[in-house]
């Protein structure tokens, strides 16, 4: 973040090894954050990334005093190797299928049934399957009826197959149940933002044991803290929206730990991945209201 106080200069160390430099330009505005990248850095696993800056004067007396800048910052991303702007990997989505549904924002809320997703990636191990009253997968093991009749739109989608419904089943990490999101079954859904900031995700979905209750929620390919473990404990063998998140501290999941930051306006992924299999996913919204009340039936349009 600059300051008119000075340029502090930061150093980037990866491993104990200075990887990056960057000083801060001259600035007329306290606190402007200034986006630095630096491309082909390695991480290992375990590797300690650190963050060294100095304090600095731009010897502008004010008062008598000497002002010092303090290496102010506020975030460091790591992006994976070839990975795309949000933008274009929308428009890569988009262009592949030209009925690609693009759903739009809009007063800081927008709604989307499930099973209008734009693609379905990571789909060897599961897979979402679509079911109405036309249309039943013919998976097994399934060992839930279905639910249909009483879904937003008449239809929802489906983990399959089904292993694990509750604590007697055996979890197979990677296979039936992945703690880490962006490994299995990933639904992709193109938005266009016209409000940037900060969006709480509520998602509708029908649980009927202890172990169908989990999901991850992502962003343009990316799978922030804050989109981990979207958790249902309450009303079970009913539709039920949520927007907690399972933690240490409370496995039922806690209030307003579930968000996505949209940093810029325009064209975006919103993306789910499966954390438990056999979870039966209705419909999502995000708002920016951290205090929405919780929908009743299939929620806003």
């Amino acid at each position: 973040m600059t300051e008119t106080d000075g340029e502090s200069t930061y150093k980037l160390l990866v491993g104990g090894k200075l990887v990056g430099q960057f000083t801060n330009p001259k600035t007329s505005i306290d606190y402007k954050p200034t986006p630095k990248t630096w491309k082909n850095i390695s991480v290992s696993k375990g590797a300690t990334v650190r963050v060294e800056f100095n304090t600095a004067t731009n010897s502008n007396k004010t008062s008598g005093r000497i002002p010092y800048a303090r290496g102010r910052w506020i975030a460091l991303t790591l992006v994976p190797p070839g990975a795309k702007k949000a933008k274009d990997r929308a428009r890569d989505i988009i262009s592949s299928d030209s009925t690609t549904r693009i759903f739009e924002e809009t007063g800081g809320l927008v709604a989307v049934e499930a099973e209008h997703f734009a693609l379905q990636t990571e789909t060897e191990t599961r897979k979402w399957y679509i079911t109405s009253a036309a249309q039943t997968p013919e998976i097994t093991p399934d060992g839930d009826e279905s639910h249909a009749d009483s879904a937003s739109g008449g239809a929802y989608i489906e983990i399959l197959p089904d292993t694990r419904r509750n604590h007697s089943m055996k979890l197979i990490h990677g296979e039936n149940f992945s703690n880490q999101p962006g490994k299995l079954a990933i639904l992709v859904y193109p938005v266009h933002f016209n409000t940037p900031g900060r969006y709480y995700v509520w998602v509708r979905a029908y649980s009927t044991g202890s172990e169908d209750n989990g999901i991850h929620v992502g962003l343009d390919g990316t799978w922030p803290d804050s989109g981990q473990r979207l958790q249902w404990c309450e009303a079970k063998n009913s539709w039920r929206w949520e927007s907690m998140q399972r933690t240490e501290a409370e496995h039922c999941g806690e209030p307003y730990k579930i968000y996505l930051d949209i940093e810029q306006p325009g064209l975006h992924t919103i993306e789910f991945s499966m954390r438990e299999d056999v979870f039966e996913f209705d419909k999502w919204l995000m708002t920016k209201d951290r205090d929405f009340i919780r929908p009743e039936g299939a929620g806003p349009s």
